[in-house]
């Protein structure tokens, strides 16, 4: 059994652009500046290009409604910085997304892990898929172990029981995003995620995805990915069925990230 749809963006891309997205206070400042962006870098080319479509996208007087103006934006950013003429995700779409942050000036803020934990993993019936006890907003709830999924995902049902306020993720951009069969047609938003635990190993500052319940496997809330697990050194014991999360260790010189 597979997981139906998961994120399988690069991390560097897909954290990029849910940040971009989920950043009212840029959103608003395009609201009053869009009109004209010196173009003498490649970052300002961009805020110029994604400007321009945005304009081309919405009526001469822009919304007040910060869901579709963050909807255009998202197409945008997609449109301008990342997709090559055939759909497919441009080989350069990593730097231009880079410059078009750094044009912006949006700073990047960076999860904050603590903790370890060493807890039994369960698997999931009649499939070799592990599971694992997640607190997520307080909330105790199971999430698959997906060493392959970019970012956390939790299904529509928690989301809710959280009150988390979501970006709408546009039917368009869905393909880029996740990766499965049909997952374009799934209903999904990105959403800033409450403190997320396992045991006494915690994070916050996860950005993350909400998913209809019937693209997760039934008895599951939710998926924890890359995003939580590079904050930390993972040892995973298939045969014992054990996962250790301990703190990182220091970065090794030369090492390809």
């Amino acid at each position: 059994m597979k997981i139906k749809c998961k994120a399988h963006w690069t991390r560097h891309l897909l954290k990029t652009s849910v940040i971009i997205i989920t950043t009212t206070g840029l959103l608003s400042a395009l609201k009053s500046t869009i009109a004209q962006v010196p173009a003498s870098n490649l970052g300002q080319q961009l805020l110029q290009q994604t400007s321009q479509c945005i304009k081309s996208k919405l009526p001469d007087t822009l919304p007040s409604n910060l869901e579709a103006l963050q909807t255009a934006f998202m197409q945008c950013v997609l449109q301008v910085t990342m997709l090559a003429e055939d759909g497919s995700i441009r080989p350069d779409a990593s730097d231009r997304i880079t410059a078009l942050v750094a044009a912006t000036g949006v700073s990047f803020p960076q999860p904050v892990s603590q903790g370890q934990a060493n807890i039994p993993l369960k698997l999931l019936s009649n499939t070799n898929v592990f599971t694992l006890p997640v607190q997520i907003g307080g909330q105790s709830k199971t999430f698959l172990l997906d060493t392959g999924a970019s970012a956390s995902i939790i299904n529509s049902q928690t989301a809710t029981q959280l009150n988390l306020q979501g970006t709408p993720i546009p039917n368009d951009f869905m393909k880029y995003v996740v990766v499965g069969n049909d997952c374009s047609k799934v209903q999904a938003s990105f959403h800033k995620l409450p403190p997320v635990a396992v045991n006494a190993a915690k994070v916050q500052g996860l950005l993350g995805i909400s998913m209809s319940q019937n693209s997760i496997p039934v008895n599951t809330s939710g998926v924890l990915g890359l995003d939580f697990l590079t904050n930390f050194d993972v040892v995973i014991n298939p045969k014992k069925l054990q996962l250790q999360l301990l703190p990182p260790s220091p970065p090794v010189t030369g090492a390809i990230p």
